[in-house]
């Protein structure tokens, strides 16, 4: 009906036609359709909180960077409001613009009270959990968890990935499952499961681990939730892969890196290619591989370490072995440990005394 009214010059009545079509596509989670009709009715009159629904659903798509951009727009005109600050400094951090992020983290956390300073602290210890700050992220939930009583279960969240990344499964399951017990909010209820999910791996209880992956996919796709998703599909992929089911793995860390690559996370992209290249060199797809490797290089202009030594594999199954020796030089000047890889090399070439001598460096390290 509203091209018809826009056509006429019924801009009034358009306005009110996309707005209730935007309340039923969010009712129905049809998330992209809602965007879309927001955009065009943003087209036609400006508003402030229709931008903020906007960014909001552009989060949950996983389009963090067009999300980050309304809310630096929106703070231009309320450059205090914590609410703006926290969903802002949110999606830097999702994008990895983590120097602003803990900036603008920072700043909601001292300009907000109750509800948001509590969920600005969380964002904040997210961050420092991502850069490996362990020990400011502990002391951010102490400062913070005094009174027991008031605090969000998102803090619950982050003692619970402390305690993961402490490697305390058992911390992880109990806590997590506790907070289970309430009532939750679908996303926060699907990260719990997938703490859970992720302590079962640790404990090396693969199989069920893979149920409570399976359990938050089910969350996230009623909640057209793409980012977290593909973290799910790529953990669940990573559990099927340790009991040897290789084509159900393959799906999965396959789809999930496909997803990785629409919203341009690119940590999250490497990890997952970083997965698929044990799967890879197991099938024999050693193409398959090095050509993912290049699309991320050439996405980026860069890869880690480990997707380096992801090709020196390649070159030795191959018997390329001039370019594996390129790649140990480049991967010794970046100070990694290439003993292994030398006295592997060397296996493959048929030197086996020096082969021996460089596995036992190897050990010895």
């Amino acid at each position: 009906l509203y091209p018809l009214q826009i056509e006429l010059g019924m801009k009034k009545e358009a306005f009110q036609s996309l707005n209730q079509a935007i309340k039923e596509r969010i009712k129905q989670r049809d998330y992209p359709a809602a965007i879309e009709l927001l955009q065009k009715i943003l087209s036609l009159k400006s508003d402030k909180q229709k931008r903020m629904v906007l960014a909001r659903l552009l989060e949950l798509v996983g389009r963090y960077k067009e999300a980050l951009d309304l809310y630096e727009g929106l703070l231009k005109g309320d450059p205090d409001n914590p609410c703006f600050l926290l969903r802002l400094g949110a999606n830097q951090r999702r994008i990895g613009l983590n120097d602003q992020a803990e900036e603008n983290l920072i700043s909601a956390i001292n300009k907000a009270s109750g509800f948001y300073k509590q969920k600005a602290i969380y964002e904040l210890g997210r961050l420092f959990l991502g850069e490996n700050r362990i020990d400011d992220a502990s002391r951010l939930l102490s400062e913070s968890m005094i009174d027991k009583e008031g605090v969000i279960p998102e803090l619950h969240y982050l003692a619970a990935h402390i305690a993961y990344l402490e490697n305390i499964p058992n911390e992880v399951i109990s806590i997590s499952s506790e907070i289970l017990n309430r009532e939750l909010s679908a996303p926060l209820k699907g990260g719990f499961l997938t703490l859970i999910g992720l302590a079962k791996q640790k404990k090396e209880e693969y199989r069920e681990s893979i149920d409570y992956f399976e359990r938050a996919l089910i969350i996230e796709r009623e909640l057209r939730d793409r980012a977290n998703e593909a973290i799910n599909l790529m953990n669940k992929g990573f559990s099927l892969l340790q009991l040897d089911q290789y084509r159900k793995s393959l799906v999965d860390l396959e789809s999930a890196l496909s997803i990785f690559q629409s919203a341009r996370m690119k940590d999250m992209e490497m990890k997952a290619i970083w997965d698929l290249s044990v799967l890879y060199l197991r099938m024999g797809f050693w193409d398959k591989l090095e050509e993912r490797i290049q699309q991320l290089k050439e996405r980026y202009g860069d890869i880690d370490s480990l997707l380096k030594e992801g090709l020196v594999y390649i070159g030795m199954y191959r018997g390329d072995y001039a370019d594996v020796e390129r790649l140990i030089l480049e991967l010794k000047k970046e100070d990694e440990s290439t003993e292994e890889f030398q006295a592997i090399l060397s296996s493959f070439k048929g030197e086996w005394k020096t082969s021996e001598i460089l596995f036992k460096k190897a050990i010895e390290e």
